[in-house]
């Protein structure tokens, strides 16, 4: 057991910064949560609300602090500009980069968070709601007054008739006997506001799994953009009715010593003062929590709406094997990026107000800007064929957003490995490499090793990318730095029979059959258990080495070589893991 703990941590120590701001939020709001929970469960101000509905509402405005808390944090984790500035400074350590490339799955995080409050929070309501129908359902009986601490039928009924009185305050918000709790609910604004909330946090959910944003991802936008508004909109104005009272006269009427005395309220001795109770709402303060990251985000949907103006013209597109769609952008000088950056694409022909996130492929020395898309959704599929009637489409441009990606350059050596479409982010990587090659020899500066991993199910894949890598290989030849890039290709399924035959046919030929490059390629699944073994097996340094690893694709895949880069770091070398996702 012990073997396993330090192996588990061992697992662990590269992805520290990460768990530990995972374990600062969780515990901020553990803590906030318990210093709220005690407040509502001791606090004389809350003394009567307690009687009625026990800790129901110690329940509920614990849940309602962190939900208000997470609240203010979930939409700036989709401020894409804002994080990307922030990204872009020098002063960032790549610890603090790759946390804030982390920021939608922090994002999932808080909002798997709020949807876990929420059901806490509308548990200890429908226990209040319940409890405020008794309340008012209970009778005053005379007869049975005074210490009788289990039956607090009339203290009950007391409270629930004060605002009959003149200038009387009342803490129930039911003012009819023998309510149907369900209909209460839907009679006050925090009732309704509620059930529409948690109708639109269901659907926010439901939408939001892997599936449905790669296959129907017009259904997770259009669902997120519209019920996220909903819900932002109703949790502003959720307490605005002030259902939730407190005691605002303790000095002049302590419930501990008066609760029990109620049929003598007034009262005033020499030992204590009983006034009639008074009670005021509490103050709303949702729409406080979260005004400043909503105007933040507007700003970012206004820097998007304004953007939308900015056409961009097709200058070609081209259709690759495996279902690729290569469209080609004029720059016209408008738009500038860095190598592993992406950018969301908008088609007014196919959508006004859809936006897709895609990997731009071209380099920022290329004279057009190139996204490479797989046709697997109903939008792409549109796209497709609006390409086949009408070649001359214009588009906009949001972006370009820094993604983990970008930072290839601040490594001495790194592992670059795409599987399938994945490899799109690596191609204006390796591109940007060529261009810094065939300019007057010049070196790559930080950069010295490149390995480059594909992973492909299908032949037909290696077309597209096939070129660029017999031009960045002739180029790496000519270079000062002959052994920069050291790539392998594998295939894991889709050859024929007669294929396999041709393969073992030409095996000794100078050239790959498949991909026309010098490097062969490799037949079932790479063993990068086995390659990063290798790799950390070096020399002891008098410095530790850094090596970044990048990776896009399966998440199944990702999180074996998460593991495998975790495990095989050593005390001479780190594989720093990071995973393409926007």
């Amino acid at each position: 057991m012990i073997i396993q703990a330090l192996r588990n941590i061992k697992l662990l120590k590269n992805e520290i910064p990460r768990y530990l701001i995972l374990g600062v939020w969780l515990l901020i709001n553990l803590i906030a949560f318990l210093m709220v929970y005690f407040s509502f469960h001791n606090s004389l101000k809350y003394f009567y609300l307690r009687k009625i509905v026990q800790d129901g509402i110690s329940w509920s405005r614990a849940s309602a602090f962190c939900i208000n808390l997470n609240a203010a944090i979930i939409l700036l984790l989709v401020c894409r500009n804002s994080i990307t500035y922030f990204r872009s400074f020098m002063c960032c350590s790549p610890n603090v980069v790759r946390v804030i490339d982390k920021h939608v799955s922090f994002h999932r995080y808080v909002a798997y968070l709020i949807f876990f409050l929420t059901i806490i929070h509308t548990i200890g309501h429908v226990h209040n709601i319940e409890n405020f129908v008794e309340a008012k359902n209970a009778k005053y009986k005379p007869s049975e007054v005074g210490t009788n601490e289990e039956d607090l039928s009339g203290l009950f009924s007391t409270l629930s008739l004060l605002n009959k009185r003149p200038n009387g305050t009342f803490i129930n918000p039911v003012d009819t006997e023998n309510a149907v709790p369900l209909f209460e609910a839907f009679k006050i604004l925090a009732g309704v506001s509620g059930i529409i909330m948690c109708l639109s946090l269901s659907i926010l959910a439901s939408t939001s799994s892997e599936s449905i944003r790669k296959s129907f991802y017009n259904l997770f936008w259009y669902s997120h953009q519209i019920f996220a508004f909903i819900f932002m909109s109703f949790f502003c104005i959720h307490g605005a009715q002030r259902i939730v009272k407190i005691q605002t006269n303790v000095k002049n009427h302590n419930p501990q010593q008066c609760y029990l005395i109620y049929h003598e309220w007034p009262v005033k001795t020499e030992t204590k003062q009983c006034d009639i109770p008074e009670f005021e709402g509490f103050m709303p303060v949702s729409w406080i929590w979260v005004l400043p990251s909503i105007i933040l985000y507007l700003l970012e949907r206004l820097i998007r709406f304004i953007r939308s103006f900015r056409k961009f013209k097709l200058a070609g597109f081209i259709k690759h094997p495996s279902n690729v769609i290569e469209l080609q952008v004029e720059k016209m000088n408008r738009i500038k990026y860095r190598a592993g950056q992406y950018i969301f694409l908008n088609v007014s022909e196919i959508s006004y107000f859809e936006w897709h996130p895609f990997t731009i492929t071209s380099a920022p020395d290329d004279q057009y800007l190139s996204v490479h898309i797989r046709c697997t959704g109903d939008w792409t599929g549109k796209l497709s064929k609006k390409l086949e009637e009408k070649k001359e489409l214009k588009m906009s441009i949001d972006g370009p957003f820094g993604s983990c990606a970008e930072d290839v350059f601040k490594y001495e050596s790194v592992v670059l490995i795409g599987a399938g479409i994945g490899v799109t982010p690596y191609a204006s990587i390796l591109k940007h490499i060529w261009y810094i090659l065939s300019t007057s020899h010049q070196n790559t500066a930080t950069l010295k090793k490149v390995y480059f991993f594909w992973v492909s199910s299908t032949i037909d894949s290696f077309e597209w990318f096939g070129s660029l890598l017999q031009d960045l290989e002739n180029r790496i030849k000519s270079s000062n730095q002959p052994d920069l890039l050291d790539y392998k290709i594998y295939l894991t399924r889709g050859w024929s029979l007669k294929q396999a035959k041709e393969i073992a046919i030409n095996n000794d030929q100078e050239y790959d059959l498949f991909t026309g490059l010098s490097q062969k390629t490799n037949y079932g699944r790479p063993n990068f258990e086995l390659f990063f073994k290798e790799l950390s097996n070096v020399e002891e340094r008098p410095v530790k080495k850094k090596c970044g690893v990048f990776f896009c694709g399966p998440s199944q895949m990702s999180k074996d070589l998460h593991i495998v880069c975790n495990k095989q770091s050593n005390n001479y070398i780190s594989f720093i893991y990071n995973k393409e996702s926007f």
